[in-house]
This record gives structure tokens, sequence and C-alpha cells, in this order.
């Protein structure tokens, strides 16, 4: 029912027989000088500190060879060597400001995200998981009830070696007829029953469909299975799909949670943090409410808060963002609103 194609609806794939594509070790992932043009819109941005309004701790090259790892070359079976092939122009910033139209965007009227548990979740957190939404995003979350499997639209679950399968579209047709409250900006499902997106497909990690700004995604294939633990990979998935529904696409640019993941592998080895490309577009995209207190240090303030309380599961993310605040107010003019926030003071968190 839907293009896939990321302006309209990105699935996070494993390739299936009847789609086969020829890995290509002639792509490279961009060199700085585009990383740079990327966010700033201008290489000579990056050696200069700030340019065309692009703050010094966003475009600075310096701070972001010391925080943010550059793409690794392509291997066989990842995401842009299989369905992600056509994704490897990247989406810059100015792209995006070209994509991410009014009224698409999160208002004060309309700014809350909607979360909605599909099936048996019990063996998820889900409050931990709309902490982190809100600490992301800095916008309200609301955690809905769970919508039991046998309310979703035909076709009935096919089964895979996970157990029962679902079509994408009969959860994505329900939640907008029915889990889209007027002050909603988007809806997210989650689930711990393996997906599908077409017949003609094996699985799918999740889906999000901007043009209704809703979505859904499956735990399944990450219980008992060796690597990140189930909440970091859950925290991982969610605002990835979520960052769609922001009209963020896939990151070509850095190691960064808006990679494309062809596999579980893949998906591990992209951190739980936005890269500076990625970070200037959610700010860009967040400006529409200012009651959310969108600024770089107010959002990384909210993160490590949240980080700090979930103990050792992100240990390794708390000990980054607690450097990176550090680097970032040691280079942030004193004006900068986009750091330190209209009042040109870090604020935290409430």
């Amino acid at each position: 029912p839907y293009p896939f194609t990321f302006q309209v609806l990105t699935p996070e794939t494993k390739m299936t027989k009847t789609a086969k594509t020829k890995h290509s070790g002639g792509w490279l992932p961009p060199n700085e000088a585009a990383r740079t043009t990327a966010v700033a819109m201008s290489a000579e941005a990056g050696r200069r500190g700030s340019s065309a309004g692009c703050p010094s701790w966003l475009c600075d090259c310096e701070l972001n060879r010391q925080f943010f790892t550059p793409k690794t070359p392509l291997q066989k079976g990842d995401w842009l060597s299989g369905p992600g092939r056509v994704e490897r122009s990247g989406q810059s910033f100015e792209q995006f400001q070209r994509q991410h139209q009014p009224r698409r965007r999160a208002t004060e009227e309309r700014k809350t995200i909607v979360l909605v548990p599909v099936g048996d979740c019990d063996s998820i957190d889900s409050s931990a998981l709309a902490a982190f939404v809100q600490a992301w995003f800095g916008l309200p979350v609301v955690l809905m009830d769970s919508v039991a499997i046998s309310q979703l639209t035909k076709p009935k679950p096919r089964q895979s070696e996970f157990g029962e399968q679902i079509l994408t579209t009969s959860i994505t047709d329900y939640l907008v007829r029915h889990c889209k409250p007027q002050a909603a900006f988007c809806t997210m499902a989650f689930t711990m029953t393996d997906l599908y997106p077409d017949p003609k497909w094996n699985f799918v990690f999740g889906i999000a469909d901007p043009s209704v700004r809703v979505g859904c995604f499956s735990f399944a294939r990450y219980v008992g299975t060796p690597g990140k633990s189930l909440l970091w990979r859950s925290c991982a998935t969610l605002v990835h799909e979520l960052g769609h529904l922001f009209d963020v696409a896939h990151c070509v640019y850095y190691q960064c949670v808006m990679n494309g993941a062809n596999h579980l592998q893949e998906s591990d080895e992209s951190p739980l943090h936005l890269c500076p490309v990625d970070e200037r577009k959610l700010l860009e995209a967040l400006a529409g409410v200012p009651s959310a207190m969108q600024s770089g240090r107010a959002r990384y303030d909210r993160l490590l808060a949240f980080f700090d309380s979930a103990c050792n599961t992100f240990a390794a993310e708390a000990a980054w963002t607690r450097a990176r605040i550090a680097a970032c107010d040691a280079v942030a003019q004193p004006q900068d609103s986009s750091w330190r926030g209209r009042s040109g003071a870090a604020r935290g968190w409430a």
C-alpha cells in the first residue's frame, strides 16, 4: 500500500531470497569536507567554527573528530549494500529543511508522542521506554493501553521462525483510526510479535510513515541474542523510527542512531546518539515547540539524567554525554541559544 522509500515509508529489513542485491565495495562514506557541508552547508565552516547560523558545537571539525565516528565502509549484507542503496547520497541539513514542510512539524498544539503496545509486552519496560523518548525529544509522551492482536484488521498473522508474524499495515491502519488524539504529533506502536511489511519480505524490524505520522516496530528478534541488552536495543529502535516521523532520513555521514540496519549486528554497532547532522535536524524540527526547552544543552542534560538513572545499562552513554556536555560548554559562544537556551544559561530538565 505504501512505496518503500524513506520519504514515505522507511523499512529496516533483512534482504529476502526474492530481492537479492549485489554488494558494492565501490561506495565510500563521505569525507570530512562532505560531512561538514552536510551539517553547516559549507566545508569552510568547520575550520572557522561556525557559519550560516550553524553553531560551533555542531560544525567544529576538531570537536566532531573527538566525539563522532565517520560512517564505516560497507560490508556485504549491510543496509547500504542492499535495500538502502538508493539512500547512499544521504540527507544533508539543507535537504532536510526543504523536505520538512511546516505542516509536518510539531507545534504547541500538536506535540504529544503516543506509544502503543501491541499484544503481550509484559517483558518490555514500557515506562523506561516512555521516559527515554521524553528525554530524547523533550516532548510529552503518552503510553496507551495495550492493543490485542485480535483487534487488528486482516490478514491473520502468518508464521515465521520467531512465531506469529504481523503485517505492519494492519498495525499502522489501526493506529491511524484509533490512536491519534488531537494533541498527538505522532503515534508509534511496539510489539514482541515479529513483523513483515509485504508478503515478499521475510521480516522487518520496524517501519515509519511520515505522511500520516505513525509507525511500528518489533522486539521479537532482540530476545535471547548476544550483544546489546533488550532495553538498549528497544530504546535505539524506538527513537530511530520516531526520528523518521520527524522527516530525518537514514544517516550515511557518521556512525549514528539513524543509520539504516539490515541485520542485528549492524544495528548494535550504531551508537545511541545523534551525529551533528541529525542533531541539527532534530533541533530544527522541534523549534516550533518553545515549551519543550529545545537547546542542545537542555537535551543532553535530560539524556544524562535518564542514563544515570538506569545504572549500568547505559554507563557508556552516560560517560559520553557527560564528556560531550563539558566539551560543548567550552566551545559554544555565550550568546549561542542553540546550545545554552534562550536565557543564555544552561538549564536542566524537570
